[in-house]
This record gives C-alpha cells, structure tokens and sequence, in this order.
C-alpha cells in the first residue's frame, strides 16, 4: 500500500533552521501516524504483537480515517487529543502530543488508550529541579481525571481507560551509563498477606515509559528509529533512506525534489555549535566541565564557583549566558 508521507519527512527535514532550535520540530514530527505506531509497538504492550502498519492503518485515531479517508485520503497526521490541559484551581498542562488510541483485538466494546508523547530535551534532576518521574506521575494522574470531568457520589468509575505517557528523552544531559534505553514504570499488584485474585484491567491505568536516546549503533529498533529521526549527524537523504527501509516509514517523490534544500535539526545544531564554539570555544568548555562535576556529583556548586573565582549566584549566571543551563 502506497501511502503518502509529504508530512513526515518535510517535518524531519524542515527548511527553516531558526524554527528547528526550538522544539516544535521534534513535536512535529511525533504527530507522524508511522512514527507514532513504531513507538506504540516498541513500548505499549497492548501493541507488541500487533504489525506497525496496522497500528498506523487502524487503531491510532479510526474516527479520523473515517473522516478523512473519503475526501482527503489517509491522514498521515494525527489531529490528537487538546495540548492545554486547564482545571480549575490546577496548574495548566502543556502536553506536546496526547492522543487516543483504540486497542486491538477488541470485538464486543471499544477500548481505548490514552497516550501522551513528550519530547524531553533535559533529563537531570539537578538541570531540572526535580526528578522528571514526579512530573510524569502528575501528567498521567491529570489524563485519569480528565476522563471524570466531575466526581460525585454517582460518579461511574467504570468510564476510566488506562494511560500511557511516554518520554523521550534526547538532550546531552544523559548520564552515559543511561544512554540508549528504555525504562517503564506500572502499578502492580503487591499481595501483603495471603495471595488473592485481582482482575488487572481493574488497577492497571497508568503506565509510564522512559526512552533516552544516544549516538551509535544499538540493537534496539526503537532507539535506532529515534536516534535516525532526533539526534543521528547522518546526511539528510542517508537518513530517510534508513528511515524508509529500515523502519518502513514512507516517502513521496514530492518530498526527494526538497532534501537539497533542507538541513536536518541535528545537523543545525551541530551547525551552531561550531559556530559557537570558534566564538567563545575555551570559555564555553571551562564552564561546561564544571557543570558537569556538579551533575555528577564530583562537586558541589559552590566548589565549582570557588574555581572560577564566582559566588554561587555568578556561577550560575555564567551557566545561563552561556546558554550551558536554562534559568528556572
């Protein structure tokens, strides 16, 4: 089957590099029907033995094939779920792709799942403020809720379908011994005293995934595919053809005539670091050294400011400046 890709792979290769440093093309690019059925299989267990191409054809958004197939031909785009998630007396959610998706094998009532695909640039506790597992478990409790609405003494439980939220984390902050894999937190069953049975479709509603990304070679596929989307410094057409064979992700001859024109976001980046680094190379790396002390605990902010002579305050300042940390 033929289906058009324009979508996806002007996505990937998008032409505007002031747009790319910021993180709208990784969500972009997420919103991809193919790229989004490969991460399904690769981590949702509900999908593992089901073909990506299935997913991808049947069971991510079926109302919006419905709608469009007809007029426009098959959505290779989701249209997904509200990114802003607002309650009352609540922090408002920003979630980057949140979608529905109806699981298989399902003959007798629909059942779907409910999916929130983040792109994560800084993974560190200490760059951001606090584990990123905490923010996580607030994402998916807000997704259960989301479904009541309201909770009264009538409230029907019964309405409530599990979630996923899964991140993938691509920034440079991974500790190396963390790069390259995939992490899933669950609710299980813990029997205390005496063994009893609990149907798990009862307690099973929220499951969390973790995927950090690397460079080089991995046996995993779905790191392989996200590391030849997000971070791999592979010409722009050596990567598609990879994406196209390895991955089935398909292209358009539309979208070949583009790739002389286009520059990856990995290769803008590392565009700018060059850039960056014959402007203020010495002093970047000085500071860039000392954070990373700090990150892994080898010294503490006010050991590494004492080195450079800074009170923690214009230690941290100086991180900021240099664009090595963001401010809080």
């Amino acid at each position: 089957m033929n289906l058009q890709n324009t979508y996806t792979a002007n996505t990937i290769l998008s032409a505007d590099p002031d747009a790319q440093k910021t993180d709208y093309v990784c969500k972009a690019v997420l919103k991809s029907r193919w790229v989004l059925a490969n991460i399904l299989k690769g981590v949702i267990s509900e999908y593992a033995d089901t073909p990506v191409h299935e997913i991808a054809e049947t069971y991510i958004e079926p109302d919006q094939i419905e709608l469009y197939l007809p007029v426009n031909g098959f959505p290779e785009q989701i249209k997904g779920l509200d990114k802003e998630d607002t309650a009352y007396l609540q922090t408002t959610v920003y979630y980057d792709v949140r979608l529905r998706a109806l699981l298989p094998n399902r003959t007798k009532t629909q059942v779907y799942l409910y999916i929130d695909v983040e792109a994560q640039n800084a993974a560190r506790e200490s760059r951001l403020g606090y584990p990123l597992e905490k923010r996580v478990i607030y994402y998916m409790s807000r997704m259960i809720s989301n479904q009541l609405q309201t909770v009264s003494r009538d409230t029907n439980y019964n309405v409530i379908q599990k979630v996923y939220s899964i991140w993938i984390c691509m920034g440079d902050d991974i500790p190396k011994n963390m790069q390259q894999s995939i992490t899933g937190f669950t609710i299980a069953k813990e029997d205390i005293y005496r063994k009893i049975d609990v149907p798990k479709k009862n307690y099973d509603l929220m499951s969390a995934v973790f995927i950090r990304l690397g460079h080089g070679e991995t046996d995993e596929r779905l790191i392989g595919m996200l590391q030849t989307i997000f971070t791999d410094d592979a010409p722009p057409e050596e990567r598609l053809n990879k994406l196209e064979m390895e991955y089935g992700i398909p292209r358009t001859k539309e979208f070949n005539e583009e790739v002389a024109k286009m520059c990856t976001y990995s290769q803008f980046m590392l565009d700018r670091g060059e850039k960056e680094g014959l402007k203020k190379g010495l002093e970047t790396g000085k500071y860039k050294t000392y954070y990373d002390l700090i990150s892994d605990g080898t010294l503490t902010l006010k050991q590494a400011a004492e080195k450079c002579s800074l009170s923690p305050d214009e230690f941290q300042k100086k991180l900021i400046e240099l664009k090595i940390t963001e401010s809080c």
